[in-house]
């Protein structure tokens, strides 16, 4: 684009350069009159902007065949999560009891080669109403185990059963309507606080937006933006803080009255302050709900009944969390501060 942009402004100008540097010893040579000079030049100014403006179309003319490609490229993917041909439903009512028998999962690679498996034999159960904790390394498998849970992958072998039915033999909406999920990295659109926290449910009342972001402890600053609920917030949410972004996620995971509910990380990248405010509402969250939430700080662990320690793609130990940290020195040192970590190890 810079290239292009300094071609089309210098060559215009170049170009009416020369044309007055040719005229101008064309009259002094008298072959060239002094109203032919003139003409040549103004008809070459008019033409400057015209002629950029059309570069500049052509420019973008590649930029929207690059992405309308694109755009296809992903409209023509064929679904590899579907619906089941028989599906099953849930009790009702759902009582929120999940648990995961032998699962194993295995990235898709496109050469067809074998996989490295990410889980290996995972055997896991979350009670009714009970807020699991799970903690492990980077990349020990924790947000594909969570993933797995609302069917946002397909295990490779086992299975992950909700009030004991398989979750591939449920209907995807069923099942979404079922398990919420709020992701480490909140997905916010540029649209309205109450179109991000309904997004789905459009016919959401708006008591029942306002009931959820007081769950998360979003209604304060939401009162306090300029439009209230119809306040634009921007791609991503950039308008609002990183503490606000994530308790915006909290209030459309909640939005629903979701039974089961899965939290990537809901503190990561929070200052103290913001901490509390979030941690906060998770306690009001998680109540009456079967909760697993993935956590690498110890004040989100405190929030959990239970916690699985989760090491190269196995549950290594399950335990509240006074008896790991008495029994497990690797969940201390996954729980501790740098330097205390080192101490630990050694």
């Amino acid at each position: 684009m810079a290239l292009l942009w300094l071609l089309l402004v210098t060559l215009p100008e170049l170009a009416i350069a020369a044309v007055v540097a040719v005229g101008t010893a064309g009259v002094a040579t008298g072959s060239l009159t002094l109203g032919t000079v003139v003409a040549s030049v103004t008809v070459l100014t008019y033409l400057i902007w015209p002629v950029a403006t059309l570069g500049w179309l052509l420019a973008e003319a590649s930029n929207s065949a690059a992405a309308g490609a694109r755009y296809w490229e992903v409209r023509d993917l064929v679904p590899s999560i579907v619906d089941p041909p028989h599906p099953r439903a849930l009790p009702d009512p759902v009582r929120g009891e999940v648990e995961l028998r032998g699962v194993r999962f295995a990235h898709p690679v496109d050469d067809g080669g074998p996989a490295p498996e990410v889980l290996r034999g995972v055997d896991l159960l979350v009670r009714p109403g009970e807020t699991l904790a799970l903690v492990g390394a980077t990349g020990s498998g924790k947000t594909t185990l969570t993933a797995l849970v609302a069917r946002l992958q397909d295990v490779t072998a086992g299975s992950v059963t909700i009030d004991g039915v398989d979750v591939r033999d449920l209907r995807l909406a069923d099942l979404r309507t079922a398990v919420a999920t709020a992701f480490e990295d909140p997905v916010l659109i540029s649209a309205s606080v109450r179109e991000n926290v309904a997004l789905g449910s459009p016919r959401l009342p708006d008591e029942a937006v306002r009931e959820a972001l007081r769950v998360a402890s979003a209604d304060g600053f939401v009162a306090g933006l300029p439009w209230g609920l119809d306040t634009r917030i921007g791609e991503q949410g950039m308008s609002l803080s990183g503490g606000q972004r994530q308790r915006l996620a909290l209030a459309r995971a909640v939005v629903g009255h979701p039974p089961v509910l899965v939290l990537d990380d809901p503190l990561s990248a929070l200052d103290v302050h913001t901490e509390a405010e979030v941690e906060a509402a998770l306690r009001r969250v998680l109540g009456g709900v079967t909760a697993l939430v993935v956590a690498h700080r110890p004040s989100t662990v405190q929030l959990a009944d239970r916690v699985a320690v989760l090491a190269d793609g196995r549950i290594l130990a399950v335990g509240t969390h006074q008896h790991l940290l008495a029994t497990e020195p690797a969940y201390r040192a996954l729980l501790a501060s740098p330097d205390e970590r080192s101490q630990v190890q050694a």
